[in-house]
């Protein structure tokens, strides 16, 4: 008598059709649980323009900012102007975070903190970023900091308040 020690190509099967059942639920509820509710609006937002204002930099030869409107707390973007004469954004343009989370200020590496006004965050035509900061609070005091770096596509998200 012969000892087989393997499996049957059915019980394979088996085996793969339950993992990938429960891949199907496990995947998105790990998605969801990565980001606050709160804040995977605004997460989502930054990740999506962020990446966006680089490839239309390049595509468009131009430069595009992404602007921060602190005092009323409005993130929209545009082509870039001159410090002074941010321009505002129409009512659809500018995206609002829910109504728990405040965006604190903007930090640049070496220039101050801007915790007031309008600051803008610079998208090149050769496919580099202006470096910053951008640090919110929710409702539950919790911090987190959005950290634009000029290469990367991808913003770097931490649960703190992250300077450079």
């Amino acid at each position: 008598m012969t000892d087989r020690r393997a499996f049957t190509l059915i019980e394979l099967i088996v085996v793969l059709s339950l993992v990938s059942i429960l891949m199907f639920f496990a995947v998105p509820r790990i998605d969801q649980s990565f980001f606050s509710t709160d804040s995977r609006k605004l997460s989502s937002w930054l990740q999506i323009n962020t990446k966006a204002l680089k490839n239309r930099a390049v595509e468009e030869q131009a430069v595009y900012a992404l602007y921060v409107g602190l005092d009323d707390n409005r993130l929209w973007t545009g082509p870039a102007s001159d410090r002074e004469n941010a321009p505002d954004p129409a009512d659809g343009d500018a995206f609002a975070p829910d109504s728990g989370i405040r965006i604190i200020d903007v930090m640049f590496p070496q220039d101050a903190r801007i915790s007031s006004g309008t600051a803008r965050i610079l998208f090149y035509p050769k496919g580099y970023s202006d470096r910053a900061i951008i640090h919110v609070q929710s409702g539950n005091q919790t911090r987190r900091s959005y950290r634009i770096e000029s290469f990367l596509p991808q913003i770097d998200i931490r649960d703190a308040y992250v300077e450079f």
